[in-house]
Order: C-alpha cells, then structure tokens, then sequence
C-alpha cells in the first residue's frame, strides 16, 4: 500500500493526463509512472556503467608503451636465481 503524499498525488494526476483511459485508475496510474521510472533509471544506470567503463579504459590507454614489452623478463633476470 502506498500513501498519497502531495507529490504521489500530483504524478498520478499528471499520469492521468497522459493516460486518459486510466483517468479512474489510481493504481494503474501509479503501476505506469513506476514502469516508466524504472525504464529511466535503468537507461540513467546503464550510461553511469558506460562512463566508468570509459574512464577505466582511459586508464589503461595511459599506461599502454609505459613499460617494454620484456620488462617482467628484465627484472626477473636482475635477480640472483
């Protein structure tokens, strides 16, 4: 069960504008703008991942040519075995 704030009552109101054919159905009003939200946040969340993503592969491209390609090799024999 959900409470009618103020702020509950005015986004089913304004869904009801949207979705006239469910002017009298408070919970359905409710169920759309919820699905709606949830499609919002998850498409919100999903480019919030992609930036990350890019940061990190940002990261990577920094130290690409940073080290040579036989630098383990190299400290490896500067080692007594």
């Amino acid at each position: 069960m959900v409470t009618e704030s103020d702020q509950i009552k005015k986004a089913i109101d304004d869904a009801a504008l949207v979705w006239p054919e469910l002017a009298n159905e408070r919970a359905e009003l409710l169920r759309n703008l919820i699905s709606q939200g949830a499609e919002i946040v998850a498409a919100k969340a999903k480019g919030k991942k992609n930036e990350r993503e890019k940061a990190v592969k940002n990261l990577i491209s920094i130290g690409t040519g940073l080290w040579p390609n036989n630098f383990l090799s190299q400290r490896k024999d500067e080692w007594p075995n």
